[in-house]
């Protein structure tokens, strides 16, 4: 029954628009809303409405579509978990206090999942704003310096290996002209409807977000970073820098050894594949997609996005489980 409602337009415009007003309204009124922002929110429950059916997804699903890309993530997020824990018994971060323990979290979120989950962390554990100003200068200075890396290791343009069960017809998949199928093609779905379902959804959350900055402006996380920089003391990067600094090379160090050591030596993955979804684990799904565009990987581009948002969703939730074994590093 529903099956035969995703080549009816009004029934898959109808589920994004209430997509998008969830989104809003979570965004407003709920903690994990407004850590995450409408368009997250509104992505991720049309992701789950997708993969039970409810609205046209791609004939894969999101593993299967994903590949062997997900694997690669799943053991990235791993390696940045063994590259916290590493590095902060290396480098317990003293020169921050009680805090330390803290940090060590908040960056194991951002290098999980993505800047966005480093505040989600920092305002739950409610670490002190100038500590957060100099752990911000100081991850970005390594991060900035480990894309660069990683696209120095990239191969342009090579053939990745997407399962072949995943693979579709990509030769002009960002070309074709966008249609939702007709009455001949029933419930089928394919590349064009997901396509649609895709575009659809940017442009309501797009609208969404430009109405409620008009009416309402929500700008939470940017009076997050606003202050956090405010707050920022020169002195403090400083003298607590070096030791932030250390610490992200490490934790970015470790976290590639045992990614490339595992997912070469072990998993026998492509290695584009794994600096691929170091990135989506680094930066979240826009840088992981933006690399995967500049390296002429048009296969990866929809993956990255989607262990990209995973990435997002998880982040928070794995970096503080990672808190009762960092403080217990810290009182050694």
């Amino acid at each position: 029954m529903i099956a035969s409602l995703h080549t009816n337009n009004n029934f898959i415009m109808s589920v994004l628009t209430l997509l998008a007003g969830a989104g809003i309204a979570m965004e407003k009124n709920t903690q994990v809303g407004k850590a995450i922002s409408a368009n997250l929110v509104t992505m991720l429950l049309a992701l789950v409405l997708a993969n039970i059916g409810i609205i046209p997804f791609t004939s894969p699903r999101v593993i299967n579509d994903a590949g062997s890309l997900l694997a690669a993530f799943f053991v990235g997020a791993i390696s940045t978990i063994v590259g916290t824990l590493a590095g902060f018994a290396l480098v317990p971060l003293r020169s921050l206090g009680d805090e330390g323990w803290k940090v060590a979290s908040a960056l194991a979120a951002r290098h999980i999942g993505g800047a966005i989950n480093f505040v989600a962390v920092a305002d739950t554990l409610n670490i002190d704003g100038g500590i957060v100003g100099a752990a911000i200068a100081a991850d970005n200075v390594i991060v900035a310096l480990y894309f660069a890396f990683l696209f120095y290791l990239a191969t342009p343009g090579k053939s990745t290996s997407i399962e072949p069960s995943a693979a579709i017809d990509t030769e002009n998949k960002l070309d074709d002209e966008i249609e939702l199928p007709g009455d001949k093609q029933q419930s089928i779905i394919t590349a064009s409807t997901i396509s649609y379902s895709m575009a659809t959804a940017s442009c309501l959350v797009t609208v969404g977000s430009m109405l409620t900055k008009a009416l309402c402006p929500s700008i939470s996380s940017l009076l997050f970073f606003a202050t956090s920089g405010a707050s920022g003391s020169l002195v403090l990067v400083l003298r607590q820098a070096p030791s932030l600094i250390a610490f992200c090379i490490l934790q970015l160090g470790i976290h590639f050894g045992v990614l490339v050591g595992f997912g070469r030596g072990l998993f026998k993955m492509d290695p584009n594949e794994l600096y691929l979804a170091s990135n989506a684990n680094v930066g979240g799904p826009t840088t992981a997609a933006a690399m995967a565009q500049a390296k002429d990987w048009p296969r990866l581009v929809l993956p990255a996005l989607l262990v990209g948002v995973f990435g997002y969703a998880t982040a928070t939730a794995v970096a503080l489980s990672l808190g009762p074994i960092l403080i217990k590093l810290a009182a050694r």
